[in-house]
């Protein structure tokens, strides 16, 4: 297994390897993949953040990773990245060099009730991916995921997400037990009436 971490921007992930080794999924060909909304990211060493849009960054990252030898395939809004596997090195440090010179998306500010909402959302992907077979690890509470997730935010360390434990999933899994609600978190609170 390769040492990577999902970067999730927009409603695109890039799975990206990072250098605290955190473990993610991959691809049934062995390259980083993931799917999702919005996750933390490990900041730039220049603290630089990234001035755009969540789409324009998405299409920024993509292009700096190709001209650095590491272009995307993107499938149903996942972006995977072939070859990663074996070279995390390469690819760690393409993908810093990128954070570098783009910076990154600005974190969100989400109220307690906001996080409380994802984390029931990742809780109820956890028992989605459980009935499907994937042992999945137990969820820390409601407030320990918040306070990781908001760790995460400056640390770049992710908080507890059950995508995260996966190694292979079979094609299709992110179709029945999604990463991020499709529509994003802004979406979502809304339609589970959660305000900000």
């Amino acid at each position: 297994m390769n040492r990577t971490a999902r970067l999730v921007v927009a409603g695109l992930v890039l799975a990206t390897t990072l250098a605290s080794g955190c473990s993610s999924a991959e691809s049934a060909d062995g390259g980083a993949t993931g799917t999702g909304g919005r996750a933390p990211a490990a900041a730039s060493s220049a603290g630089a953040v990234f001035e755009g849009s969540d789409a324009e960054y998405d299409a920024a990252i993509l292009d700096c990773l190709a001209g650095r030898g590491w272009p995307a395939v993107t499938t149903d809004g996942a972006a995977t990245f072939p070859g990663s596997e074996g070279d995390p090195e390469g690819f760690d440090r393409a993908f810093a060099a990128c954070q570098r010179e783009l910076g990154t998306p600005a974190p969100p500010d989400y109220s307690d009730a906001q996080f409380a909402a994802m984390y029931e959302f990742q809780v109820g992907t956890r028992e989605c991916l459980i009935g499907l077979g994937y042992p999945i690890s137990e969820p820390p509470t409601v407030q320990q995921w918040t306070d990781s997730y908001r760790a995460s935010l400056s640390n770049g360390q992710p908080p507890w997400l059950p995508w995260f434990e996966l190694t292979a999933p079979a094609p299709g899994v992110e179709e029945q037990c999604p990463q991020a609600p499709r529509d994003g978190w802004p979406a979502y609170f809304a339609a589970q009436g959660v305000d900000g």
